[in-house]
């Protein structure tokens, strides 16, 4: 389970302002108790020494006073003691209850839910968040003060639910939060509350709305120049970059994180959270020696903060290093460890879940295939529990209400345009009249002068019959071009309905395929578990062959769903420009490839020239890359008197660079070289992915302004070459621009409209 940083707005790790507090024990006549710190530095330091003079302090004082010592002692508990800690929390909440001050109750509250949450003790956290939600509720229009921690509650909230895997709930209250932010613009709150939106999306793996939340969060942090916290977004885009197991992009993201601690105040909450993310991402690398260093680490760490759901997830990893290295009772054991903590000090469903699906692989490995589907059985049920239809609903639900309140702020944002475009066109009709009053003046004027000659009055009435006439053909001209623009405009609505009704018929295909291929991923889970027992219990030959063939099914048709997924993902891919470095991409394929299994004889030769220098999406051109070396390698050449290659050469051909792979494997003669490219069309029998890999590299190609072609080469090889423009970046502010003109287009052709119906 990949956990990502929570940013929190109650902050009781950092130093609490104390101006109020002496300003309070001043005007109470407590000056002197202040020569027992020195100065006012020393509320900021927390020995022994100065609790036990802040304990006596508080017994002398009262009322606000009071309140505000037992908040600094538990400031300085919070991190060594959390019981004692939440004990002065409890005589805050006294103290405002007896003095009627709600605020300080909010401010009581919070603190409770807050450490409470830190000891993984869910339930009551969400009580007292939501007891101080209530009185913020009740509130609000008071003061602003219950604003600010009405919002500061909401993220604490969404946190915790986020902690509890609910996730709808959690979105729900992080939106809300959103909303009271983006009213203040405070780019320090809207990076926090941007970066938790992220977090509950990674947690449910939606690893692409993730990035794009924690990259908005940085954003924030750079425009307001926000140093405070400001690794958590770059840690969390190394999560994401896990989760699409794009593990170089991660690595490289936690070791910037690494440098920046050397110049920052860094916490150790923050990291023991990347060292353990490091971890992961060397898992998914291959580096298992660094990994295990780095995990154990977090580790160590996770137990001296006392963080019960890190202490867990790092004892999980560890177990998957261990399984790897095939030392399955260590494995056991670090696992057995984790579900302890998951579920005597924990409420992470979410750590259990895996859990159980790490316990099914391992027995699967051993040999012991029941408790393998008692253990997939629990995690199917777990699994159901967690991400269910009602789940699914409800985050479609907030979605699409906080969409529509985006949407409502955008048409209101149109129709003050629109306003002042109206205050406009009032003034020109008003210069209008102006200018034609006065022209009126002036040929009455001429009129009067040209009367006395009787020559140049004919001349005049000519030229008034003149006018006329011209006037005449002008009115048949605008009729006329009323008529056209008419009927452009019908075209052009035609034209327009008609491509919003194909927008429409291809989000709803887009929307069925990823609902779709989800939906059918848990019954073949279920099958591949009814697989397994099935195995165990029968000893009919026959039968047994059976459900080996059923068993392989299942795994292609996952590997057909995951492949319809990427399709999904490249329609509504994000695209960006950046250098693109093609060794770690083709060393990750191969690190998969190998997993799936290469034969032995294969040979596979890789050129990347020096002077190639690309700019593009590395997603995409990840995904190329990936099916085309998958594609050669799946139809080598089996004959035993051949040796079976694959090359990879990447090479600069003027503005473009070339990727060309090439295999002499079982070649592609009978089928037509367009036809090949289309959505489940197979070359051969051997394909196992229902024809979508060469579709997926079709569809990225385009995606990048790229053409990709077939041919044999004079030897009789099978090449396939994809070109890519050697810089995206002017291609995609290209678009941008011509995306802007048609908005800017269809402003223009409603104002005309509307111009014309006010004549």
């Amino acid at each position: 389970m990949i956990l990502g940083i929570n940013l929190s707005d109650v902050r009781l790790r950092v130093k609490i302002p104390v101006y109020s507090l002496l300003q309070g024990i001043c005007s109470l006549g407590l000056i002197t108790t202040l020569l027992i710190f020195g100065n006012s530095d020393a509320f900021g330091q927390g020995g022994k020494n100065e609790i036990d003079s802040l304990k006596n302090l508080a017994k002398n004082s009262r009322d606000s006073v009071q309140f505000e010592v037992y908040f600094e002692l538990l400031r300085r508990t919070v991190q060594s003691d959390k019981n004692q800690a939440f004990g002065f929390a409890e005589m805050a909440l006294e103290n405002s209850r007896y003095r009627g001050d709600s605020l300080g109750m909010v401010r009581s509250y919070s603190a409770m839910g807050i450490i409470k949450r830190s000891t993984a003790e869910l339930k009551l956290a969400i009580g007292y968040l939501k007891s101080g939600l209530e009185i913020t509720s009740r509130n609000k229009y008071i003061s602003s003060k219950y604003v600010n921690q009405q919002k500061y509650i909401l993220n604490a909230l969404a946190g915790t639910y986020t902690d509890m895997a609910n996730y709808d709930k959690a979105l729900e209250y992080h939106f809300e939060s959103l909303a009271i932010r983006e009213l203040e613009r405070n780019l320090e709150d809207l990076g926090v509350a941007y970066n938790n939106i992220g977090v509950v999306y990674l947690a449910m793996k939606d690893y692409e709305n993730g990035l794009i939340y924690f990259q908005k969060s940085k954003a924030a942090k750079d425009e307001g120049k926000v140093n405070y916290d400001y690794v958590v977004p770059l840690v969390n885009i190394g999560h994401c970059y896990n989760g699409l197991n794009r593990f170089s992009d991660a690595i490289q993201s936690f070791l910037e994180v690494f440098e920046l601690c050397k110049t920052r105040d860094c916490s150790k909450d923050n990291l023991m959270i990347v060292h353990k993310a490091l971890g992961e991402a060397y898992i998914g690398a291959g580096y298992l020696d660094k990994a295990f260093s780095e995990i154990a680490t977090a580790l160590e760490l996770s137990k001296t903060l006392n963080e019960p759901k890190y202490e867990s997830s790092s004892l999980y990893h560890l177990a998957r290093i261990y399984k790897i290295r095939k030392n399955y009772s260590e494995a056991i054991k670090m696992l057995d460890e984790s579900q302890i903590v998951a579920t005597d000090k924990t409420e992470l469903r979410n750590q259990v879940l895996i859990n159980y699906q790490l316990y099914s692989e391992i027995s699967s490995d051993q040999g012991n295939f029941k408790a393998s589907n008692d253990y997939q059985k629990k995690y199917i049920d777990l699994n159901e529990a967690i991400y269910n239809a009602d789940l699914i609903k409800n985050i479609a639900r907030v979605q699409s209400v906080f969409e529509e309140r985006e949407n409502l702020k955008i048409i209101a944002d149109k129709d003050q345009i629109l306003e002042l475009k109206e205050q406009v066109i009032a003034n020109q009709r008003a210069m209008s009249i102006f200018i034609g009053v006065i022209t009126l003046l002036v040929f009455g004027l001429a009129f009067v002068l040209y009367t006395s000659n009787r020559l140049q009055h004919k001349a005049n009435r000519a030229l008034e019959a003149a006018k006329t006439t011209i006037e005449e053909q002008n009115i048949k001209l605008s009729s006329q071009n009323v008529l056209l623009e008419d009927q452009v405009n019908a075209r052009t609505q035609e034209l327009n309905d008609t491509n919003a009704s194909l927008t429409k018929v291809v989000d709803e295909l887009d929307h069925f395929i990823y609902k779709t291929s989800h939906d059918i991923r848990g019954p073949l889970a279920s099958l591949k578990g009814i697989c397994n027992v099935a195995m165990i219990d029968v000893t009919d030959k026959m039968a047994l062959e059976y459900l080996s063939k059923l068993d392989v099914s299942a795994d292609k048709l996952n590997s057909i769903l995951t492949r319809l997924l990427i399709i999904n993902k490249i329609n509504h891919a994000t695209l960006t420009s950046a250098p693109i470095d093609f060794a770690p991409i083709i060393d990750e394929i191969l690190i998969q490839e190998k997993k799936k299994g290469i034969p032995e004889n294969l040979v596979i030769n890789r050129q990347v020239n020096v002077d190639v220098d690309l700019k593009s999406d590395n997603e995409l051109v990840a995904i190329i890359l990936e099916n085309l070396i998958d594609n050669a390698i799946k139809f080598h050449n089996e004959s035993p008197r051949v040796t079976p290659f694959v090359n990879i050469r990447i090479e600069t051909e003027g503005n473009k660079v070339a990727i060309r792979v090439i295999d002499n494997g079982i070649g592609i003669k009978h089928i037509d070289k367009e036809k090949i490219f289309q959505m489940f069309v197979r070359a051969s029998q051997r394909s196992d992915t229902g024809g979508i890999g060469l579709y997926l590299s079709k569809l990225a190609t385009e995606k990048l302004d790229g053409v990709i072609d077939l041919r044999t080469t004079k030897e009789g090889y099978t090449e396939f070459i994809v070109k890519l423009p050697a810089d995206l970046g002017p291609i995609l502010a290209k678009r941008i621009e011509v995306e802007k003109k048609k908005e800017i287009e269809r402003l223009a052709k409603l104002e005309k409209q509307k111009q014309l119906q006010d004549t």
